[in-house]
């Protein structure tokens, strides 16, 4: 949870630096979205093994 808070702290912080420009924002926005499911992968993989 720290990590997303993290990740998310960045994220905003790095938009608010961005251009205001529509596109340039669409494109940040949407690899940020999918960004984070990157590292949390291994995480649920983890929790689901139901050892």
């Amino acid at each position: 949870m720290a990590f997303l808070a993290g990740y998310i702290w960045a994220a905003t912080a790095i938009s608010d630096h961005l251009p205001d420009n529509m596109v340039v924002k669409l494109i940040f926005f949407a690899v940020v979205g999918i960004g984070w499911g990157v590292p949390i992968l291994p995480l649920l993989s983890w929790m689901n093994r139901g050892k």
